[in-house]
């Protein structure tokens, strides 16, 4: 994806989106390459790590509603990172 030279500052929503995936397209592919550089296995680091997530969100989802706060303090998400080592 070329990048827009209209995609300035105040662009379009569109714009933006489509400049922002194609940074962060960027940034995943240096991501990959140094793993890669340091002997690691992109792909089976990010199934990891997904599958840690998935524990833990399992984890949480056992918990009553009522002690799960919507401020996202992060305490019971770090008890479920606990938890799931």
């Amino acid at each position: 994806m070329r990048k827009s030279k209209n995609c300035g500052v105040n662009a379009r929503p569109k714009c933006r989106q489509a400049r922002l995936e194609d940074e962060l397209g960027d940034i995943l592919f240096v991501i990959a390459n140094l793993a890669r550089h340091l002997g690691v296995d992109p792909e089976a680091a990010i199934r990891s790590t997904n599958s840690k997530f998935t524990a833990r969100f399992k984890w949480m989802e056992k918990m009553p509603i009522s002690i799960l706060s919507l401020g996202g303090d992060g305490a019971k998400w770090e008890q479920a990172k606990s938890q799931s080592r």
